[in-house]
């Protein structure tokens, strides 16, 4: 009783703190980020640890420095979060986004098959989440659940009245199925699920756990793989998103190849924005058989 209580006092401060003005609720969102870092120790470690290996030809002052942006971005994440899911969309299309290459959207259209649209875990990606439903009425998210219930509903009703599918990350005939009505389909797959359907493949210096599910949707879903990234304009301007042309000969036939070429594109964006990534995750969690754990 006590638990619902606290939260649903949170989400009436929540809906409260999104009328505040846009740049406003950014600013707030980078104040709360430090306070997290400062708190949330074990989560500033396993930063350090991913920046570490991921960038060991920096100093470690230039890596910190990473850190720094990335947890006050991380607090930005959590306002616009409170953004995509409560703010009315009289206030939140007043918010400026800008896409680039539309045209191979449509040209991915145009082929008349499914769309899995390959991304990445960006801090803005739930204003992104929202922008991208605004845009394409046939689109759909898959999702990880969260331990809360509690949360996990709230996040689950509010992205489920703007898309026409969610689908669970374990869901993969529920994806097929999508693909296959020639609906565009979110897909990350950038964070480690374990060792089922995984191959360990470098990202960035660090070999690292990485499901084959875009190939296997790509082959069973008769689908298309086109690239969709997403950052943070400085100071408030905003948001672009970019969207690349179809990847050529995908899936190839083997996994460890195609899976590579995956994080080779989501590790290209991750370098221009390094900023705005999620490196709070334990990316390199799951380690091959014998090596010690990272973290």
């Amino acid at each position: 009783m006590f638990k619902k209580l606290g939260f649903y006092s949170a989400v009436g401060l929540a809906r409260l703190l999104v009328l505040l003005p846009y740049k406003t609720q950014l600013k707030l969102g980078s104040v709360l980020g430090l306070i997290t870092m400062r708190l949330m120790k074990k989560r500033r470690h396993i930063a350090d640890v991913n920046l570490k290996l991921c960038f060991p030809e920096k100093t470690e002052a230039e890596r910190k420095r990473i850190r720094v942006n990335s947890f006050k971005s991380l607090g930005m994440a959590g306002m616009e979060g409170l953004m995509a899911w409560l703010m009315s969309d009289q206030r939140f299309n007043k918010i400026p986004f800008y896409w680039d290459g539309e045209e191979n959207y449509r040209a991915a259209v145009a082929k008349d098959q499914g769309i899995i649209g390959l991304s990445a875990h960006f801090d803005c990606l739930e204003v992104f989440c929202r922008q991208f439903a605004q845009r394409i009425p046939n689109g759909g998210l898959v999702y990880k659940k969260s331990r809360h219930s509690l949360f996990n509903d709230l996040v689950y009703r509010s992205r489920k009245r703007l898309v026409k599918y969610m689908i669970a990350h374990e869901n993969v005939l529920g994806m097929v199925k999508v693909l296959r009505k020639k609906a565009i389909l979110w897909y990350a797959p950038d964070q480690d699920f374990g060792r089922v359907r995984s191959v360990f493949v470098p990202f960035f210096h660090a070999k690292a756990a990485t499901i084959v599910g875009t190939s296997i949707l790509a082959k069973l879903g008769r689908a298309q793989v086109m690239p969709i990234f997403m950052h943070r304009l400085p100071d408030g301007g905003g948001y672009r998103v970019m969207t690349f042309p179809v990847l050529e000969n995908f899936p190839s036939g083997d996994d460890e190849a195609d899976t590579l070429r995956i994080n080779a594109l989501i590790e290209a964006h991750v370098r221009l924005y390094p900023d705005q990534y999620l490196w709070v995750h334990r990316r390199f969690k799951t380690r091959p058989l014998g090596e010690p754990s990272v973290y």
